[in-house]
């Protein structure tokens, strides 16, 4: 690539009429001075280039200096007239315009000329008249020094003027060290690729060795270096890989792709979608009653950064979750089949709560609905699932996959799980934290949510926050200070998709669920340790076929709403809704605290299996048959001696029962596995 053509103080240019070094410049006039006769003349950068001789290039380097013959056959790189004048403290800048004065008589203030510096006067005359200004200007300098520094300017100009021990004095990287331990150097810290952090020293020591098996002899052998020369040695060859930093930033840097990051610029919104799961940073109860941190997964768009689809599960998401997924994305929520809806005592109080309206106005009208032509996933086989391949096709939609080991190919969804932590996750009870060093000792024993009331938190969070927050990738280009949220950057695109995408209804969203087979009993239908029931079964319950067997039907159910499933009807081809009998009980006053409470107890106190019980009343009897054995045993034994001794009594004898307590089964001493 060819640079462009530029000129700087100092440098000696050849025009038509000779040769002429630039001393100065003002906007776009530059001042020349005659090399031979020291005339100096005033040319306008048009003018400059067309005087130019023929076949001068301009290039930004100029012979070396007479006195440096250390460098001799080499280049100096010329300075920027910007960049010099940044390397110029406040009083050397003031005094450029007093030594340009010195130089051709030109007045500080671009005045006219004064008479005391014409360029004719001698110069010993003129530095003496600069000195008592300058001193009058409160910037007194010896002569000698005044001498020095105009001798410098005139000989490189502003350039010239800096301090040559910070900006001249510049070495090479490893210009004094042995090219022998730099390669062998080079060598060891390969083998630190993909291993845990280490220590200067350790790699000192493993440089050690090396040196002493490649030069056996140690006439031959360099000289080890010292380990903070090791340490500066690893910075400059290692970059972002230093293997005493910690590997998890490494293994992020090494996945930086190396070529020119390119835009993926879209239009409309839902052209382009990403998503992505990550572990959530609190401890939620699932519907199988176990505490756990669940897997959240996203679906967001770019255009507008709105989350249009996400998903809670149990451990990382199969095929049939990211289906779950796309029905929930394209099912808006007040379309979706729910038997019942929180009150507002049931969800707990959030920072953002105050900013829900009344609840006849659908806190879902907030989000507007995209429908997603292109879906960019990772690599995942989740991802590859034929469930989610069918429901992409039968929709329209497109699975795009992008190149392993690249985050960078959708940082957007992959940036705003840290947003969520920060704003959302951190309100709720059993916050885990980003790491073991933030997480509590005690946080999954904390009275944590169950998943569906987070669900339906997030599902209000993202509504009412995330889409009305300012997001800082939809800052306006055209006016850096004003910052769209997604929900006006979605009233502003929605135009420009040439066709508005109507939703989905109830029927899309039951179908896209899992389903299994389950018989209808007398009272509905036994699922996941729940019962399910409805008036509608009644013509399916305890149907046989021809051959005595049950008839089963195909059951609908959502993972993460135990509230109810879903039954086709074999008449009319209509869904059934069958509520979870016990559900209703569970809106009682102070029922949820209560249970709560009954768990804690149930932690500390003992509590028999099925097994355990079995076991207790089998040793309870065996025991019991023992001790009325011997009871016997000893009645019988009282009986025999009475008769011996002819004692007629019709008394029977008394039997002592007092150790009885001592050898029957204690419960209270009972352990239980």
């Amino acid at each position: 690539m060819r640079k462009p053509r530029t000129i700087l103080i100092g440098q000696t240019i050849e025009l038509t009429d000779g040769l002429y070094k630039l001393v100065g410049y003002e906007g776009v006039v530059y001042r020349l001075r005659h090399e031979l006769t020291n005339e100096t003349i005033l040319l306008h950068q048009s003018e400059l280039f067309r005087l130019l001789a023929p076949g001068e290039r301009l290039d930004n380097v100029e012979a070396e200096a007479e006195d440096d013959s250390k460098k001799k056959g080499k280049k100096k790189v010329l300075m920027p007239i910007v960049e010099a004048l940044d390397h110029l403290d406040a009083d050397t800048v003031t005094l450029i315009p007093h030594l340009q004065e010195l130089v051709d008589g030109t007045a500080p203030d671009g005045g006219e000329a004064r008479a005391k510096y014409d360029p004719r006067l001698p110069m010993k005359g003129r530095l003496e008249c600069k000195m008592k200004e300058l001193d009058d200007l409160g910037m007194p300098m010896p002569y000698r020094t005044l001498q020095r520094r105009l001798q410098r300017y005139r000989d490189g100009g502003v350039a010239a003027l800096g301090d040559k021990r910070t900006h001249d004095r510049k070495e090479e990287a490893f210009s004094r060290a042995d090219a022998r331990v730099i390669t062998t150097l080079r060598r060891v810290l390969k083998t630190y690729a993909g291993r845990s952090k280490t220590s200067y020293a350790v790699i000192r020591a493993d440089l050690k060795l090396e040196l002493e098996d490649e030069y056996p002899h140690p006439n031959d052998r360099p000289t080890l270096p010292s380990t903070s020369t090791v340490e500066r040695y690893v910075k400059q060859l290692s970059g972002n890989q230093d293997p005493t930093t910690l590997a998890q930033l490494r293994n992020t840097a090494a996945l930086v792709p190396k070529h020119t990051f390119r835009k993926r610029d879209v239009t409309a919104p839902g052209d382009e979608c990403q998503m992505d799961t990550t572990w959530f940073d609190a401890f939620v109860r699932m519907p199988d009653g176990s505490v756990i941190r669940p897997h959240l997964t996203t679906l967001m768009d770019k255009r507008t950064r709105s989350i249009i689809g996400f998903n809670f599960t149990d451990g990382a998401p199969v095929a049939e979750d990211h289906a779950w997924l796309i029905a929930r994305t394209l099912v808006p929520h007040s379309l979706r089949p729910w038997s019942n809806q929180y009150a507002e005592l049931e969800l707990p109080e959030m920072p953002w709560a105050k900013l829900v309206e009344d609840q006849e106005h659908s806190y879902d009208t907030y989000r507007p609905y995209i429908f997603p032509r292109r879906i960019l996933v990772d690599n995942g086989q989740d991802y590859r699932g034929i469930v989610v391949h069918a429901a992409c096709t039968r929709y329209g939609m497109h699975i795009t996959e992008t190149p392993p080991r690249t985050p960078t190919g959708k940082p957007h969804v992959e940036r705003h799980f840290d947003t969520i932590k920060t704003m959302f996750t951190r309100h709720l009870p059993g916050y885990a934290g980003g790491s073991l060093a933030e997480r509590s000792a005690k946080a999954e024993e904390e009275d944590v949510l169950e998943l569906r009331t987070v669900i339906e938190l997030f599902d209000r969070w993202v509504s009412i926050i995330w889409q009305n927050r300012e997001h800082e990738g939809l800052t306006d280009p055209l006016d850096p200070t004003f910052v769209h949220t997604p929900n006006t950057m979605y009233a502003a695109s929605i135009e420009y998709t040439g066709q508005f995408m109507l939703p989905l209804g109830e029927e899309d969203f039951i179908a896209l669920m899992p389903r299994t087979d389950r018989t209808v009993q007398v009272d509905g239908i036994l699922f996941q340790g729940r019962t399910y029931d409805s008036p509608y079964l009644a013509p399916m319950r305890l149907q046989k076929d021809a051959d005595g067997h049950s008839i089963k039907v195909s059951v609908h159910y959502d993972r993460l709403d135990p509230s109810q499933v879903w039954v086709l009807s074999p008449t009319d081809g209509e869904w059934i809704t069958c509520g979870w009998t016990d559900d209703a009980g569970l809106l009682r006053p102070n029922e949820r605290a209560m249970l709560h409470n009954a768990r804690t107890i149930g932690k500390t106190s003992k509590r028999f299996t099925n097994e355990e019980a079995h076991d207790f009343v089998a040793r309870s009897r065996r025991e019991a048959g023992v001790v009325e054995k011997a009871l016997k045993a000893e009645a019988a034994a009282a009986k025999k001696k009475a008769a011996k001794r002819a004692t007629p009594t019709d008394i029977e004898p008394v039997v002592d029962r007092s150790h009885v307590a001592d050898d029957y089964l204690n419960f209270d001493e009972l352990e239980l596995a």
